[in-house]
């Protein structure tokens, strides 16, 4: 019947209340000009994985009960998956990045990085 399987694309989740919230602040920036942008930092984390994604992953097969090397993933055991990562920007230039390796980053570590990085990047 011409159906394919497809993956769902991952995106945050906003509420109602956080899209009217964040309308309301591109409203009362969106007269800022470049000049004033410069004047920003931005800043992010994200996740960084050793071993591939974090994902499933699929593959093709018309022999049931085989493991070919496409069919498996391997892991290491008793390494880290991967580190998370924080870093900025401004209009500038590229700002400093931190690697987070134990765990996520809570408040305690998230105020430590704006204390040495962010600080850093604003000298």
């Amino acid at each position: 019947m011409g159906f394919k399987s497809k993956r769902k694309i991952k995106t945050n989740f906003v509420s109602a209340a956080n899209k009217k919230l964040r309308l309301a602040w591109d409203r009362k920036h969106r007269q800022l000009t470049v000049s004033d942008w410069r004047k920003w930092v931005f800043s992010g984390k994200t996740r960084v994985n050793m071993g591939g994604s974090d994902s499933e992953s699929f593959y093709w097969s018309d022999v049931p009960g085989t493991n070919r090397p496409h069919q498996v993933r391997p892991q290491v055991q008793g390494i880290s998956d991967g580190v998370m990562v924080w870093g900025c920007i401004s209009g500038d230039r590229p700002g400093y990045s931190t690697a987070i390796i134990d765990g996520a980053i809570d408040s305690n570590k998230y105020v430590e990085i704006l204390k040495t990085s962010l600080m850093q990047t604003l000298e």
